[in-house]
């Protein structure tokens, strides 16, 4: 049995592939830009966020044996990031993290 943890932070997002011993079995990385402006503006785009989720378990996903034996998935994620959406749940804004600060 595998699982699969990932963090989908600040500057990227990781992910990594243990058994239940805690053995790693695969390690994924992918960096994305934050983008700062006037006015304490601290913006990403959430497409990326979703490129870097995909990269990173395929990366780690690499080197697991029987991948068919993933048995759950744990995501960890920016805290106090906002991120608009519409009725199908897609953005209809860049993500608002929570390094901005135009509204402190």
């Amino acid at each position: 049995m595998y699982l699969i943890g990932t963090d989908v932070g600040t500057t990227g997002t990781k992910t990594v592939i243990t058994d239940e011993n805690g053995t790693v079995y695969g390690k994924g990385y992918r960096e994305y830009e934050l983008h700062a402006g006037p006015g304490g503006k601290v913006e990403q785009d959430a497409a990326d966020w979703w490129d870097a989720v995909v990269f990173s378990v395929r990366a780690a996903l690499q080197t697991v044996p029987d991948r068919e034996k993933v048995a759950a998935m744990a995501l960890s994620t920016q805290g106090g990031s906002t991120l608009a959406v519409d009725s199908d749940f897609e953005p209809i804004s860049p993500a608002y993290t929570w390094m901005d600060a135009r509204a402190a």
